[in-house]
């Protein structure tokens, strides 16, 4: 690919895309395998770790959810300054270290801290495939479809977490397996992702260019007119990093589609998760099923 697709993405070809939007959806499936292998896993955290409870039990589920939320408004931000394929990596290896850690947590407190980390490193799962989206088809009106799949990886990650847990917990695995199941999974999907071109043009690359406009004001070979019209365009200076860290919170509470939308997305996530924790004690208690 030539370099200039990263700032004209929209100009790629129909199978570049393709092959971009099936890797981040595919990164997006294995992450949310997690949410439901921890619900299958509860019974045996209370075993493992002497837990009284199923309620104290669902803490790892919920610290996992608050992590995730503290990753959208720190990594979604950073992939604006350092584009969307490095940070992306970086998040999926994070998230096979942290679910490392979650497999050989000493106690329930680790595992929590664990968890939350872990929801952290996911969250570019969800939040990345849309800015990518966004990349490619800015300038396009074939969308559809790779919307289509971004929504039906979301429901695949899940389901087929279901069927994972549903196989360890017939082969009376260790507890460790529930996580190490998501260790290896997140480290295979970095290997295409390595071959995934940068859809965003990275802030920090434009700014590096500027400062070497800046050097070529000094030059003698640069006429006086030229030096003007460069000092102008440089006193554009792009905003640097805590912009964009903060700029997520602004727009937060600034803007009522932001909340409202966040909230529903939330309100819906909560009941997705109720209605897999519940389907178990359904299908066990009420349903005979062993």
């Amino acid at each position: 690919m030539a370099a200039s697709n990263t700032t004209h993405a929209p100009r790629w070809s129909n199978r570049e895309s393709w092959f971009i939007v099936c890797v981040y959806c595919g990164w997006e499936t294995i992450a949310l395998l997690l949410s439901t292998l921890y619900s299958f896993s509860q019974p045996v955290v209370q075993e493992v770790y002497g837990v009284p409870s199923n309620q104290v039990a669902t803490l790892g589920q919920s610290m996992q959810i608050i992590g995730n939320l503290f990753g959208v408004a720190v990594l979604s931000p950073l992939s604006d300054e350092y584009g969307r394929k490095k940070v992306t990596i970086a998040s999926m290896l994070a998230y096979s270290l942290f679910n490392l850690g979650t497999a050989y947590a000493p106690n329930f407190i680790t595992l929590i801290a664990f968890m939350f980390m872990s929801g952290f490193a996911w969250s570019t799962s969800l939040s990345f495939v849309p800015a990518v989206f966004s990349d490619l088809y800015l300038n396009r009106d074939d969308i559809g479809q790779p919307i289509a799949l971004f929504v039906i990886g979301a429901s695949v990650g899940p389901t087929l977490g279901v069927i994972v847990a549903t196989a360890l917990m017939e082969a009376d695995v260790d507890l460790k397996w529930y996580f190490l199941v998501i260790v290896f999974g997140s480290a295979a999907c970095t290997l295409p992702m390595l071959l995934v071109p940068e859809t965003s043009t990275p802030k920090s690359s434009k700014t590096e260019e500027q400062g070497g406009n800046a050097a070529l004001l000094h030059s003698p070979s640069v006429t006086p007119l030229k030096q003007a019209n460069r000092s102008t365009a440089d006193t554009r200076q792009l905003p640097g990093t805590h912009f964009f860290l903060t700029r997520v919170w602004v727009l937060l509470t600034t803007e009522p589609i932001m909340w409202i939308t966040g909230v529903y997305n939330g309100l819906a996530n909560g009941v997705f998760v109720l209605t897999v924790g519940g389907a178990i004690t359904t299908l066990t208690e009420f349903k005979g099923l062993p």
